[in-house]
């Protein structure tokens, strides 16, 4: 099993009231399975994707990621868990600017010394990034730095890849393009896909579908 949940609660305080954002969630993914999370926005899909992530601490409950709890872990060891293990494609995109395309989609991967030039080529050319190794990302459309970012965590090939509506910016046929890739790594690599889509159509491809609303699975 690579992510378990159980049980869990997050709340945020703010102008000095709680909101409780996710309550009571349990879910568990499966070596090489794929899991479409569907909601509404505000659902609180991103904040449970940060706490598979280990980017967040939960209020309630329990996180495994890969056989290791994550609810007690400290700040090193879920550093090393996101060296390691997981890899995140985010909506904000988190490039370097300072590094060119080339080097994002390496970093990650040299990081967790596992970077092959062979399969970051491979990312380069099905994504159509190809032409655009050498800039840097300000040079670069919203769509070109999306597809910089799934490049750099699919680069990695982690255990477990998170991805937050990560065909939002891109047109339809590079959508498809994308959505054939994740699901190859999975396929290919045993590698489980946790993907949060407002896209039905994206979501039927998965293994498994579930809906958050108002903080629940249903």
């Amino acid at each position: 099993m690579t992510l378990v949940m159980k049980n869990v609660d997050k709340a945020f305080v703010a102008q000095g009231r709680r909101r409780e954002i996710l309550r009571g969630v349990s879910l568990k993914l499966n070596a090489g399975e794929t899991l479409a999370l569907t909601g509404e926005s505000g659902s609180g899909k991103s904040t449970l994707l940060h706490l598979a992530a280990a980017l967040d601490h939960c209020d309630v409950g329990e996180i495994y990621v890969a056989g290791q709890t994550v609810t007690d872990m400290s700040e090193t060891k879920r550093s090393a868990l996101r060296r390691d293990t997981v890899a995140v494609i985010f909506q904000q995109f988190n490039l370097v600017p300072s590094l060119t395309v080339w080097q994002n989609i390496a970093l990650h991967a040299r990081l967790a010394e596992r970077f092959e030039t062979d399969w970051a080529t491979h990312l380069c050319q099905h994504l159509g990034l190809d032409e655009l190794r050498e800039r840097y990302p300000d040079q670069l459309s919203g769509g070109q730095q999306q597809r910089v970012a799934i490049a750099r965590a699919m680069a990695v090939r982690p255990q477990l890849l998170l991805a937050d509506e990560p065909t939002g910016n891109l047109d339809e046929e590079t959508s498809h393009k994308v959505l054939d890739l994740l699901l190859d790594l999975a396929r290919q690599e045993g590698t489980s896909l946790l993907l949060v889509t407002h896209s039905q159509a994206i979501a039927a491809r998965t293994d498994r579908r579930l809906h958050l609303s108002q903080g629940r699975i249903e």
